[in-house]
């Protein structure tokens, strides 16, 4: 029975001859939902931070920085009548982070330690090598249970987390790819969820034990250049990004209802891409290297385009499958020529 048919023109509740009982039960049942904005939010974090930097001497130049943090958030309600946002873990909060990089130059060829009386040509060809690396490390992010409703604007399905017992058993020490925390507990079977809009929620949005694979990225060059005249330099440039073709998951499947729940599955990084480039330049009268002209090579994991896919003249794609460039395969080459702009024609 609806005590409010008739009495409210303009509603439905005017002319609904029911009413749920949740709607009875509400302080000030006349009134539907109600959207606030309030300013109590909050965020606050703790960090160490180290670094070490060797500049750059005797040919080679190192760079390492670590940070130490925790970073905590108060930005989301539980519930919909929580009186204040719930202090938890940021979905941002990465505890470890380490950066490395550094640049060696080979002391080959005139005017370094080894080969410096070597005949002109012989010390063309080897001096001027260069190896760079950056290495990352950083601990991957938690992994957030989202509600599959907005608790404030009440849009989405009502099917969120329901989960029976001791919370901290979710947790195992012995992750692996098909079982990444334990999943007993929570109720897998769509037939079995209730309308979790309509009860108060206890299960928190993350824990801070439950992270995907942490970052670690290598991207390795190693570099030529030559002197061509006065002014005049060539450099050729091989580059291998992710070098140890790692893969960094994104996390596992949180959603209770999914056949793979608890598994990791999703990749959020790339594979390893290898490419090559060579370009020469002049130096101006700033000392600044005004490009000339590009000759850029790239292989990915992904696959690599025939020549014939690429709109490029005949005499330039057969200086290309030419082209002698340290395993780089000739179906899968690339080319861009730019007079004093830079420009190249990528394969992916």
């Amino acid at each position: 029975m609806n005590p409010f048919r008739g009495l409210m023109p303009g509603t439905t509740l005017h002319t609904s001859s029911t009413i749920t009982v949740e709607r009875l039960l509400r302080p000030d049942p006349q009134f539907g939902t109600i959207a606030l904005s309030t300013n109590q939010s909050y965020t606050w974090d703790h960090s160490l931070q180290a670094s070490v930097q060797k500049r750059f001497s005797h040919g080679y130049t190192l760079m390492a920085s670590y940070t130490f943090s925790k970073f905590m958030q108060a930005v989301e309600y539980l519930n919909a009548t929580d009186p204040m946002p719930i202090e938890t873990i940021s979905a941002f909060d990465t505890p470890h982070r380490i950066a490395a990089s550094g640049i060696w130059e080979l002391p080959f060829g005139k005017g370094k330690r080894i080969g410096n009386s070597l005949h002109p040509v012989a010390s063309k060809r080897v001096s001027g090598w260069q190896l760079q690396g950056i290495s990352v490390f950083q601990s991957g992010v938690p992994i957030t249970f989202n509600r599959t409703v907005d608790p404030i604007r009440a849009v989405g399905s009502n099917r969120g987390v329901m989960f029976f017992g001791d919370v901290s058993t979710t947790r195992k020490d012995n992750k692996t790819i098909e079982s990444w925390f334990n999943t007993d507990g929570f109720v897998t079977s769509s037939a079995q969820l209730i309308d979790t809009a309509r009860q108060l929620r206890t299960f928190p949005l993350r824990f801070g034990w439950l992270r995907p694979h942490p970052l670690n990225n290598w991207d390795l060059s190693v570099l030529k250049n030559t002197a061509l005249a006065e002014g005049v330099n060539l450099q050729i440039r091989l580059e291998a990004l992710n070098a140890m073709n790692q893969t960094n998951s994104s996390g596992p499947i949180i959603q209770p209802t999914a056949a793979n729940f608890g598994q990791v599955t999703p990749v959020q990084n790339y594979s390893r891409r290898n490419s090559a480039d060579c370009q020469t330049g002049v130096l101006g009268s700033q000392g600044r290297r005004r490009p000339r002209s590009r000759l850029g090579v790239s292989r990915e994991a992904e696959g690599v385009l025939p020549l014939s896919a690429l709109r490029v003249p005949n005499h330039q794609r057969r200086r290309l499958a030419d082209a002698d460039l340290h395993g780089v395969p000739r179906h899968g080459l690339a080319i861009g020529k730019t007079a004093d702009v830079n420009g190249s024609i990528r394969v992916a």
